[in-house]
């Protein structure tokens, strides 16, 4: 398999024409703009890419590290531009957010993958139908819209968790494993999502020829769907909180009424636990031996006791 997934030059009317990997050196030559979209996995990807740029050796290092983070920077010759979308994949993990990672230069986009990313396969479906994007900005804007609106399910489906998880009859059937589940999922998507808030404040403020005012409002439409996400992160969290603590509470005063309930007994127990050891005492002289109703008797005062004790109890409301 080619590590080449996709190319395309692009037109000024949201089409293009896509290009095999034989084409595109001389594409790169003419006006129009070029994109480029590699398996970062594949090993022929790197040699493939010193085909059409020669990379600074901390971009290259940044494209094809295995983590990476929400960055937006400019270089001399280019812009590097990192960015997380949720994985959309089958069997995977939704919040295990996967990277896009983005190098513009000239009249190139460059663009890697470790995984399968929708947003790319969106875009090359909107090259197809003659409604994709016209030029690098407009590539980079819808990049960041693209994922940014996938991350709205995902949090909606934890909302919709937690929701189930405030009813109280619910919570009585006991949820702490799927809670702590849900707790480490936003966790992981806050992890992600603060730095990407970042990187876009910073791209839309960018001041490169490609990006315009248009663009960069574009970009901010990102921006401020990702703060949503993270107010909306951060009360979800606070909801946990409080779901935890209920659940704590309940757990405490489970264990609270245990230990009640065993130091009644352990009360009432205690005299008659007392008799029956003296009584039991191996030495000479014990009332009763040679008596054959002693142990009827014996009987017989314990269980006064124990109805005496027990109506006490009753009595001072300890039961």
């Amino acid at each position: 398999m080619s590590a080449l997934v996709t190319a395309w030059q692009l037109n000024a009317s949201g089409g293009g024409e896509e290009l095999r990997e034989d084409q595109i050196a001389s594409k790169l030559k003419e006006d129009k703009i070029v994109w480029v979209h590699l398996d970062a996995m594949d090993p022929e990807a790197k040699p493939l890419l010193k085909e059409f740029c020669e990379l600074d050796v901390h971009v290259e290092a940044s494209l094809f590290a295995s983590n990476t983070r929400p960055r937006a920077d400019e270089f001399e010759d280019g812009c590097l531009i990192n960015l997380r979308g949720v994985n959309v994949n089958e069997g995977k993990d939704p919040v295990d957010m996967i990277s896009a990672r983005l190098w513009i230069s000239g009249n190139m986009i460059i663009s890697l993958r470790r995984q399968r990313m929708m947003a790319f396969n969106d875009l090359r479906e909107q090259l197809a139908r003659g409604k994709g994007p016209t030029g690098q900005g407009d590539f980079v804007a819808r990049v960041s819209n693209l994922l940014t609106v996938r991350m709205l399910p995902v949090l909606e489906a934890i909302d919709d968790q937690i929701t189930s998880f405030e009813d109280m009859d619910y919570l009585k059937r006991g949820v702490d494993d799927e809670l702590i589940e849900q707790r480490q999922n936003a966790a992981r998507l806050n992890r992600y999502i603060t730095p990407q808030q970042q990187a876009l404040l910073k791209l839309s403020t960018l001041e490169a020829d490609w990006l315009s005012d248009g663009h960069k409002t574009s970009i901010r439409q990102a921006l401020d769907s990702v703060m949503l996400y993270l107010d909306e992160i951060k009360e979800l969290k606070e909801r946990m909180e409080i779901l935890n603590d209920q659940l704590q509470k309940q757990s405490n005063g489970r264990i609270e009424h245990t230990m009640y309930v065993l130091s009644v007994v352990a009360g009432i127990f205690l005299p008659l636990g007392f008799l029956t050891g003296l009584l039991g005492i191996n030495v000479g002289g014990m009332p009763g031996v040679e008596d054959q109703n002693a142990f009827w008797l014996v009987s017989l005062i314990i269980l006064v006791i124990g109805i005496a004790e027990f109506m006490y109890f009753k009595w001072k409301k300890w039961i």
